[in-house]
């Protein structure tokens, strides 16, 4: 649960964050994530600890994930692997629609038998997602607590840009 948040704006389109959260964490290893942080975070300057036990959480790896799902970020990742069209049919035909898999090269070209067509196939259906997809930008780690089982003050901070 976020407590606070504060935000120092600097005139060089950066600023720092530091923010508050009450959270539950478990004693010994487990991942931690932060979503609804800023898009444009310094990874580097990415600071964590426990107000409430400074000397029970240690931090053992930490990543930022940016990679935010939009249709053309998924195209691109779809590129070597296949992936399934669905195309529909004119109404008066009353056929089914038609489904063909097929790898995309690049963009918005794919192969189709021995021609390559630019442009679509149909409408793209995904059996999964990409597990480096996030819906918003998440600070991720992998923490260890050292003491019981119970809610922590967290504070986070970091530099961002715009």
């Amino acid at each position: 649960m976020r407590r606070e948040v504060m935000v120092t704006v600097y005139n060089d389109n950066r600023g720092v964050v530091r923010e508050i959260r009450s959270v539950a964490l478990p004693s010994g290893g487990f991942e931690l994530k932060f979503a609804d942080v800023a898009d444009k975070i310094a990874p580097p300057s990415v600071h964590v600890v426990s107000r409430s036990d400074p000397q029970a959480l240690d931090v053992v790896e930490q990543n930022y994930k940016f990679d935010v799902l939009t249709p053309s970020r998924l195209m691109e990742r779809a590129v070597g692997s296949e992936i399934t069209f669905v195309a529909r049919t004119p109404r008066r035909a009353r056929k089914q629609d038609t489904r063909q898999r097929c790898s995309p090269l690049a963009g918005r070209c794919f192969p189709n038998g021995n021609e390559i067509v630019i442009g679509t196939l149909g409408r793209p259906v995904f059996s999964s997602l990409p597990t480096s997809f996030v819906s918003r930008p998440t600070l991720v780690w992998s923490l260890r607590n050292r003491g019981a089982s119970r809610r922590h003050e967290l504070e986070v901070a970091y530099v961002t840009d715009g």
